[in-house]
């Protein structure tokens, strides 16, 4: 989802474009979801697992566990 329903983010992580890139790096990790990647202000294992964003989200997307998953893919 990419709603935007799970910001603002207290460490400011951009939640929705985590997703996005981690989507694409389902498909394929491709030079440019890497570079998406490199370009995040602050990146997914910042995370502090507050579990703000997913009080807010009206999808009950698992956002923690996705923020763990994209630093794994891309560490």
């Amino acid at each position: 989802m990419y709603c935007n329903h799970c910001l603002p983010c207290p460490v400011n992580i951009d939640i929705v474009r985590v997703n996005r890139i981690l989507d694409l790096a389902y498909e394929d990790i491709s030079p440019y979801a890497i570079k998406e990647y490199k370009e995040l202000e602050v990146k997914p294992d910042k995370c502090i697992e507050c579990k703000v964003c997913e009080q807010r989200c009206t999808f009950d997307v698992p956002v923690v566990q996705k923020m763990k998953e994209a630093s794994k893919l891309f560490s």
